[in-house]
């Protein structure tokens, strides 16, 4: 059967921090990521940060303090804590959606065109007006539907 992978914001990270493992240890076997306004760098060090800090849901304070947290004391530049710093090798085929006015969107926009140039099929939603996570907090919100659309066709695909 089939494996699909995902998750939102950290958990997002923490499904391309398992594909990378699984490409590098050569298994188990991931079919395709979807990546919800994934955070996969926990430098917090991105442009987005200061160029997106009106973010209703996330701010360069919040992750530093979530990423001290979490890492404690762990490198935050490890592959396995920011995979957007890991080498890419068998990486699945993955949809990474988030809002253009999300201090996550250059963790997401670096990440597609990284998978992008090692080869990967790789889609990316990045939707104007859309808050963080939007789509699992309600089909109302701006965005949601569309994300949930492009969600549901490229899981639709996968499974074939």
């Amino acid at each position: 059967a089939p494996l699909l992978l995902g998750g939102d914001s950290a958990g997002g990270g923490m499904a391309a921090a398992f594909a990378v493992l699984a490409a590098a240890r050569g298994g188990p076997r991931i079919d395709a990521l979807v990546l919800l306004s994934p955070w996969l760098d926990l430098t917090v060090s991105a442009p987005a940060y200061a160029e997106n800090a009106g973010d209703p849901m996330f701010s360069r304070e919040s992750a530093e303090v979530a990423a001290e947290l979490y890492l404690q004391g762990f490198d935050p530049t490890h592959p396995l804590a920011s995979p957007l710093l890991a080498p890419i090798a068998a990486y699945p085929p993955t949809l990474i959606s988030v809002g253009t006015g999300e201090v996550l969107r250059d963790d997401a926009l670096r990440f597609h065109a990284k998978l992008l140039a090692a080869g990967v099929d790789s889609r990316l939603s990045a939707i104007a007006g859309m808050d963080h996570v939007a789509v699992v907090r309600g089909m109302d919100l701006p965005g949601s539907r569309e994300t949930f659309e492009a969600v549901a066709a490229f899981v639709e695909e996968r499974l074939g």
